[in-house]
């Protein structure tokens, strides 16, 4: 049946574009010329499908965009029967626009565009640190990593991960061995002119590629377009620290690489929710699962390996590398070609050199993986502190002095018997410093849900705060890991009562205690918990959740000189035993949706 060509104002397509930089100066009609060339070359050309064009038409936008159109048809046998008279047909797209040196690329078939993107000459791929400072932004929504670490049952070799702020969600410890492949997150576009485009950007920035949304109409995607080029010429400046600091991260020289262990061939493919042809899927499968490499020998980064595929023996190769910042080359040389294994060593070859697929694994740590080297973040983390001022206040006193004929409810945030002020212990501070406003009870005592529990009446937030008293009071003491175990192991057992249930469930269970009179709202005590109960019961099911460790054994000033001093200087061990014990506790905070904030004295 005839089909009418539709106009280019009629295309509605989706704006995920490849984003490139050209090679050779030149005017934006000569590019388009060569990058025509280009494009109906890959259509045309190395398919085991028919693909003819069926049409193509310019665009001059009101600026300064000139986009390009090609329409092109597939016509291919379907997976499921390869030799039948069946014929599917499938309408595509490529749209080519240009603006200055930079050029977006979108393209209808999805597996089309890797293909695309390694057989452009006329203009290649932006590089990775301008994709990500332009559109890897925060608060991200998805996030697709990588393992660079060794192959087990124990650890998944990719994963997926989805959320509302992921960058808080990162496990500093158990995800240092992986890589972020592509993110979602929030991006504010700003460019130097036009409108300001707040919106969830995805990003891959190692294959220069972004998608968005799909526009309401043509106008709509080519201002976006520009807008998207716009920002690639002139992106924002780069952050002050990396991204996803507890991620692995690239390098580009092969200096202390050695010793492969292992290689791998991780086809996208199947990790792809894109639209993949039947017979593109089964190949990737077949090596994916059935090729076995078995490493020779080794000699700094280059290797040789034995392979086979599904028990037949293809061959032996030396793998090479070559730096080639920020990427790294690949060369495969055959040194025993077993007879009629001609064609599965062509196809090892091909996906050996693809760095989408490859992966090969060192002892050094080091992992290739998408044409760059990655190494481990294996590292101690930091655990970030917050420090307040406790003058005034004295720190190796967790509790205060019970008054005559008082309990030690009655005693907190009162003043001292014979004068000398107010209460100046821990609780005293909590009370008086930390929270002056809101629903404040202390649950002191065997089996406590924390110290003191607190209700943001503006915001729901539900805090639990555990105290624990400084060993000394010298401004120059120095760091304890063990007056921290047992307060952490505390707030840890505790964290269920963060949740509106148990934690009314507790109050109730121990509102006929002494301590039930140790109750504040707005800094004045109440009779009893039946206000502070009834709020807990009000609580939204999502309520923010937080747990606080306030313990004034570290000061400021020790935790910055054990920043500065290196292993083996035993202040140095210790901070980084106390961070890990902190990052820990962190993790189990945030399983239950909680933040973990850790307060020493300034």
């Amino acid at each position: 049946m005839a089909t009418k060509k539709p106009a280019i104002a009629s295309l509605r397509p989706y704006l995920a574009p490849l984003l490139l930089k050209r090679v050779q100066p030149g005017t934006s009609d000569a590019l388009m010329k060569d990058l025509r060339k280009e494009i109906e070359a890959a259509i045309t050309n190395g398919s085991n499908s028919s693909r003819s064009i069926i049409g193509q038409s310019r665009y001059d936008s009101p600026g300064n965009l000139l986009a390009g159109v090609i329409e092109y048809v597939e016509e291919s046998p379907p997976s499921w029967a390869p030799n039948s008279s069946y014929c599917d047909v499938n309408h595509h797209v490529v749209i080519v626009a240009i603006k200055g040196s930079h050029v977006a690329i979108c393209v209808s078939d999805t597996p089309f565009r890797g293909r695309l993107a390694k057989s452009l000459k006329a203009a290649r791929p932006v590089s990775r640190e301008i994709l990500e400072r332009s559109f890897v932004g925060v608060r991200a929504r998805a996030m697709w990593l990588n393992g660079i670490h060794p192959q087990t049952d124990w650890k998944p070799t990719a994963k997926t991960l989805m959320g509302q702020a992921l960058e808080h969600t990162l496990d500093p410890l158990g995800d240092q061995s992986f890589y972020y492949s592509a993110v979602r997150s929030h991006v504010s576009l700003s460019p130097s002119t036009g409108s300001s485009l707040e919106t969830l950007v995805g990003a891959s920035p190692d294959a220069g590629h972004i998608w968005v949304n799909r526009p309401g109409d043509w106008n709509e995607f080519a201002a976006k377009v520009e807008q998207i080029l716009d920002i690639v010429a002139s992106p924002p400046s780069s952050p002050t620290t990396r991204r996803f600091q507890a991620l692995a991260q690239a390098v580009s020289d092969l200096v202390n690489v050695k010793d492969a262990y292992d290689i791998a061939l991780v086809p996208p493919e199947l990790l792809s929710d894109e639209d993949v042809d039947g017979q593109t899927r089964e190949l990737a499968m077949q090596w994916a699962y059935d090729a076995q490499f078995d490493i020779v020998s080794t000699s700094g980064a280059n290797l040789i390996s034995d392979v086979h595929l599904a028990g037949i023996h293809i061959g032996r190769f030396e793998l090479a590398l070559k730096a080639n910042a920020p990427h790294i080359d690949v060369s495969v040389k055959w040194t025993v070609m077993p007879k009629d294994q001609n064609l599965r060593r062509k196809e090892c070859e091909k996906f050996l050199m693809e760095p989408e697929w490859l992966k090969v694994y060192y002892e050094s740590a080091h992992t290739l993986a998408y044409g760059r080297l990655f190494i481990s973040a294996y590292q101690d983390q930091q655990f970030e502190w917050t420090f307040q001022s406790m003058i005034g206040y004295d720190v190796t006193a967790e509790k205060p002095e019970v008054l005559p004929t008082k309990t030690l409810a009655e005693s907190i945030g009162e003043p001292k018997h014979g004068g000398g002020g107010n209460d100046n212990s821990l609780f005293g501070f909590i009370l008086m410093q930390l929270f002056p406003n809101g629903w404040l009870a202390c649950d002191d005592g065997s089996m406590e849900l924390a110290d003191f529990v607190h209700i943001d009446d503006r915001t729901d937030e539900v805090t639990l705060i555990h105290a624990k008293a400084a060993k000394s009071a010298d401004p120059q003491r120095q760091i304890s890991v063990s007056r921290y175990e047992v307060v952490v192991g505390q707030a840890v057992k505790n964290l269920r009562h963060l949740m509106s249930t148990t934690l009314v469930a507790q109050l109730e269970k121990g509102k006929l205690n002494q301590m039930a009179k140790a109750v504040w709202y707005n800094g004045v005590r109440q009779a009893d918990r039946t206000g502070i109960i009834a709020r807990a019961g009000q609580l939204a099911p999502n309520h923010p959740k937080r747990v606080i460790i306030l313990q004034p054994q570290l000061t400021k000033t020790e935790h910055d000189n054990c920043r500065s001093l290196q292993p083996p200087n035993v202040r140095a061990l210790k901070m980084r035993q106390l961070d890990t014990l902190m990052l820990s506790a962190e993790l189990s905070a945030r399983a239950v949706g909680a933040t973990l904030l850790g307060i020493g004295a300034r």
